[in-house]
């Protein structure tokens, strides 16, 4: 349920390939944290991959939530 109510406030596809981290209420605003999920491309499926972290955070300014604005802080694997 908790998925369902989620894919109506991200963008459309967004929970494919981000899981949310975290939800904040600050000064009036909306900070949601993201972080790129660990999945591998299809070609790569029998290796061994290693993980070297994650670039610098972005934020995204999105749609106002009940008039308030929202940002989404997204962190990408490298």
């Amino acid at each position: 349920m908790e998925k369902e109510l989620l894919s109506l406030l991200l963008p459309e596809g967004m929970l494919e390939y981000f899981e949310v981290v975290s939800m904040k209420l600050k000064d009036k605003t909306y900070f949601i944290y993201l972080e790129e999920k660990n999945i591998h491309p299809q070609q790569f499926k029998g290796d061994k991959l290693t993980s070297k972290g994650f670039f610098d955070e972005v934020s995204i300014q999105d749609f106002p939530l009940r008039g308030k604005p929202c940002y989404l802080k997204i962190k990408r694997r490298k």
